[in-house]
């Protein structure tokens, strides 16, 4: 697939409420390539979790960048029961190479809580396949 068609449908997707875990997505802000939402989260057997996230797009080259991280300063205080997520942070990158476009993700989450790590391993691998678009 080509390189803008993936960042788009990436950057569009976290603007999307049509997510499992993501009860509630509020656009907090959007200008010049740059996004804010707050998201509300609710899993099965944990709390449920709150934080804003900010997401930048930026293009040079052929290639496109997404950076996103967590910047509870713009978040709404907690409902009752909500934990703060405090530390999450990723990237995206799409290069173009002769057959089509090079993918490289990174994601950084800890959830905040108790929460043990292979859980958040699992669900993180599974978010990465569940962003991008279905291939052809």
């Amino acid at each position: 697939m080509p390189v803008d068609a993936l960042c788009t449908s990436v950057f569009d997707w976290g603007s999307d409420v049509a997510h499992d875990e993501v009860s509630a997505r509020t656009l907090l802000a959007e200008r010049d390539g740059v996004r804010i939402v707050y998201d509300q989260v609710q899993q099965k057997v944990v709390s449920d979790r709150g934080s804003a996230m900010t997401q930048r797009r930026t293009s040079a080259d052929g290639a496109c960048h997404i950076r996103f991280w967590v910047t509870n300063e713009h978040a709404p205080p907690l409902p009752k029961g909500f934990v703060r997520m405090e530390r999450m942070w990723g990237a995206w990158d799409f290069v173009p190479t002769d057959g089509g476009t090079a993918i490289t993700c990174v994601l950084f989450s800890d959830p905040a809580g108790s929460i043990p790590s292979f859980l958040v391993h699992s669900a993180q691998k599974k978010a990465v396949l569940e962003t991008l678009p279905p291939h052809p």
